[in-house]
């Protein structure tokens, strides 16, 4: 994916709860903490999120349906 911070604050994750979708499907939810992802204001950068095994549903075919992201949020 590409993350896009657009604040004026360096985007760190620490506890950061992300959901994934699938054509409006709820596919995946999970918390991630990556100290070395520090993302400075104004600028986008590539990341590869991988889902912990049963933080997510099956889905058995992917036909180039819309994917999104949804719901990046901090937990404290």
């Amino acid at each position: 994916m590409l993350i896009h911070n657009r604040s004026e604050k360096t985007l760190v994750f620490d506890q950061t709860s992300l959901d994934y979708e699938l054509d409006g499907q709820h596919i995946a939810t999970a918390l991630f903490t990556l100290p070395q992802l520090k993302i400075p204001p104004h600028t986008s950068m590539p990341w590869t999120f991988l889902f912990p095994k049963g933080s997510y549903v099956r889905c058995d075919s992917y036909a180039g349906g819309t994917l999104s992201w949804t719901n990046a949020h901090q937990i404290k």
